[in-house]
């Protein structure tokens, strides 16, 4: 509340359409200390701010966000992400029926220790025709890692996920040459876009990721898509809350080098 009624004093009487400016403000009063900690109340709320003056635009000139950051696209691929199962049958039985729903592409969040058994076991049930991607939760230890990034390529999946916990620059670098499946991460980055030059200057990774909500709103998170994009960089946005997966669809509508909607399964 204290938080809330300290932004609510910066902001009130400023004009909605200065975004950058109201964005900078509370990300130096705010964001940069909680988004150090991890997941912090500050950043959520100046994503919240950032998420409804970009929205109070839209409704102001009668045109949808994503027309707004410069629309590249009016519909986007969705994937289906599953919630943790209890064995590999479940994640193949889930797959199966999305792919039975026209669903072309499905990640399965799951337990390291079922990893390959559950993703050998969803691609014999969906065939090959299926993009298949594996969030491993960033387990650290780097060599399980390169173990299943083997079965992964085995099994042709598309991307491999959080392999490891994102500070471990080194470890996501040598594991990135090592393999051949692209390596996904940063969802979990403190300091957001300030972070990421590191990560996509020095190739940690293939695909850079980041939301509406956890980086800090919309401006932020197409900032981030930019810079990915003028390095030749995937980003693909991660799910965030309700209100955070309406904006997070708009900034993927605006970029060239997101190619997902991020859908948790079931609905």
């Amino acid at each position: 509340e204290k938080t809330i009624n300290t932004i609510k004093g910066e902001i009130i009487g400023r004009d909605p359409f200065d975004r950058e400016w109201i964005w900078q403000r509370l990300w130096h009063m705010y964001g940069r200390y909680g988004a150090s900690a991890g997941r912090p109340p500050g950043v959520q709320a100046l994503s919240a701010v950032d998420i409804a003056l970009w929205d109070i635009a839209g409704k102001a000139l009668g045109q949808p966000i994503y027309k707004l950051l410069g629309a590249y696209r009016d519909k986007i691929r969705i994937y289906a992400t599953s919630w943790p199962l209890p064995t590999p049958e479940d994640y193949a039985k889930e797959a199966l029926s999305c792919k039975q729903r026209g669903i072309t592409a499905y990640k399965l969040h799951v337990d390291p220790e079922i990893a390959i058994e559950a993703c050998q076991a969803v691609r014999q049930a969906v065939g090959d025709d299926m993009k298949l991607m594996l969030d491993h939760g960033t387990d650290d230890n780097r060599e399980q890692a390169l173990k299943v990034g083997r079965e992964l390529e085995k099994l042709n999946f598309y991307w491999f996920e959080e392999p490891l916990p994102d500070y471990d620059i080194e470890g996501l670098i040598n594991l990135r040459e090592k393999l051949d499946v692209p390596i996904c991460g940063t969802e979990k980055v403190p300091l957001s876009m300030f972070s990421m030059p590191q990560y996509i200057i020095h190739r940690v990774l293939d695909i850079i990721r980041c939301d509406t909500v956890m980086s800090g709103g919309i401006t932020p998170c197409k900032k981030i898509a930019d810079m990915c994009d003028a390095f030749g960089v995937k980003c693909e946005i991660h799910l965030a809350n309700p209100i955070g997966n309406f904006a997070n669809l708009h900034v993927e509508c605006a970029v060239k080098n997101c190619e997902f909607y991020e859908m948790y399964w079931p609905e």
